[in-house]
């Protein structure tokens, strides 16, 4: 149980310092798109956004967040939709990379135009990131890396709980 919330709290701290940089851009605008409203994987995310636009005191009716797995919709036509609704985010974030390019096919179709009229992000632990564009940017959650780093701080809290408390980040670029 100890091991899992650390790694809620690594990927709290990844998702926040997402939303503190996009704050910083004065970005508001923000759209989720998760295939299923059951998965403990997009409810996770999900809650670490709204908490991370709590603590910064952005409007939480910023925040959109479509699931598309429902009712057999394509995530075409949810993120058509949405569009349809006059509703166009300045970012939106989706979980894969298969996702990125559904996203990145529809927006060629109604004349978005990346990143110039919207940023697209793609929260992934997984590969096919090489197929990705230039205009496509990447949030890599390395999830085997986050478990192992956080039992490892745990283990050191453990054996030694008078000493200072530690969180891990880690930031590459490519």
């Amino acid at each position: 149980m100890q091991r899992f919330l650390a790694s809620q709290h690594l990927l709290f701290q990844g998702i926040y310092k997402s939303v503190e940089y996009l704050n910083s851009l004065s970005i508001e605008k923000v759209a989720l798109f998760f295939e299923n409203e059951n998965k403990p994987e997009d409810h996770q995310i999900l809650s670490s956004f709204e908490s991370a636009f709590e603590r910064m005191n952005i409007d939480l009716s910023n925040l959109t967040v479509r699931y598309h797995e429902q009712g057999n919709r394509s995530l075409s036509y949810v993120f058509e939709k949405m569009i349809k609704e006059n509703n166009l985010p300045e970012i939106v974030f989706v979980k894969n990379v298969t996702a990125i390019f559904e996203v990145e096919n529809e927006t060629k179709r109604l004349g978005i135009k990346i990143p110039e009229d919207m940023l697209l992000v793609t929260i992934d632990t997984g590969s096919g990131t090489q197929r990705m564009t230039s205009s496509m940017s990447l949030l890599k959650l390395p999830a085997h890396d986050m478990g192992s780093k956080a039992a490892s701080i745990l283990m050191q809290q453990i054996k030694n709980p008078g000493a200072d408390k530690k969180t891990a980040t880690k930031a590459r670029r490519h």
